[in-house]
């Protein structure tokens, strides 16, 4: 939806566009191999706020869609949850001259505790600003090099832990599997610590 006239609100965004070309990516997300580059939240809103304020521009949210789902499953003897929020979102993109354009975005943000929400709608309006504007932020490799369908799906491992010990019911039966076939049937059913595989293949 818009006004019944862009003219000055176009022109405030195009002035944007042309202030505003590049936010490199100087923050890394993860650890080890699964670590990568990204746009930190506060660069986008410092840099990008500070122009709109310049050409007349302010925006504010309107209404969110949200979709919560939450999966609970035990780790090694321990309780263990993660929320996943998804979200649409909508925002008022207004100018001084009364223009006004309304926007959606998109966001999706994990977390154990309460903080799935938040992550959700950061990351919904870091790229609804990012988008609106045309903001490069630099090489983005997993769509710029390759097709999402070339990427291995993550799944859960579902598997419940071995939890057992010499005083166990089923301890025999894990043991003479093990002297059997090795680890090759136990692991296909359960997850083993290190210290239960100690266990078994020292009796």
């Amino acid at each position: 939806m818009k006004s019944e006239s862009i003219k000055n609100i176009a022109a405030a965004i195009n002035a944007v566009m042309q202030e505003v070309r590049k936010i490199d990516k100087t923050m890394t997300v993860g650890t080890g191999a699964n670590s990568y580059k990204g746009v930190s939240d506060e660069s986008v809103k410092i840099v990008i706020s500070e122009s709109m304020v310049k050409h007349g521009l302010s925006i504010v949210p309107i209404g969110v869609t949200a979709n919560e789902r939450i999966e609970r499953w035990e780790e090694n003897g321990r309780n263990r949850q993660q929320i996943f929020n998804s979200v649409i979102t909508t925002y008022l993109l207004m100018h001084t001259s009364g223009e006004w354009l309304e926007l959606a975005g998109h966001g999706h943000g994990t977390d154990t505790q309460d903080k799935s929400a938040g992550k959700a709608t950061t990351y919904a309006l870091k790229y609804t600003l990012l988008y609106t504007f045309m903001v490069a932020t630099s090489r983005i490799d997993d769509a710029d090099n390759t097709h999402s369908d070339n990427h291995e799906v993550l799944k859960r491992d579902n598997r419940p832990w071995l939890n057992t010990s010499p005083t166990s019911d089923n301890w025999g039966a894990i043991v003479a599997e093990y002297k059997a076939n090795g680890w090759v049937n136990i692991e296909a059913k359960y997850k083993v610590n290190k210290a239960t595989k100690q266990s078994i293949e020292n009796n």
